[in-house]
């Protein structure tokens, strides 16, 4: 219950004494006491940073860029790992494949960069 559903519900926050190691720790997070009493957490920061494109196709994503934003991406990418900051990504032939098996086209992924 608290490696999973409190945990994706943000109920719980979770520590290791490294970034792949298992977890030993909890605490109740922030936005526990709002959510067991069955309101909205306050989610104080803008989403209004913008995504990070390398020469190697990788793109950094900060944790505060726009989710709908995040999740397109995420439609035309391949998800690499994330840190405290953001989420990386790369762009590669299967993942363009799979966007385009989606009915996703390059004009779209180009937009989103630009946007």
């Amino acid at each position: 219950m608290i490696l999973g559903p409190l945990h994706w519900l943000g109920i719980v926050d979770l520590a290791a004494p490294a970034p792949d190691a298992a977890p030993q720790a909890f605490r109740l997070s922030a936005w526990a006491e709002a959510l067991l009493n069955g309101a909205p957490p306050e989610i104080p920061d803008k989403e209004d940073e913008t995504f990070l494109i390398s020469s190697d196709a990788r793109i950094r994503v900060p944790r505060r860029a726009p989710r709908a934003a995040r999740y397109q991406l995420a439609r035309f990418s391949d998800w690499e790992r994330e840190n405290a900051e953001a989420y990386l990504y790369r762009l590669t032939p299967a993942s363009l494949e799979r966007a385009r098996g989606q009915g996703l086209r390059v004009l779209h992924l180009l937009t989103l960069l630009r946007s």
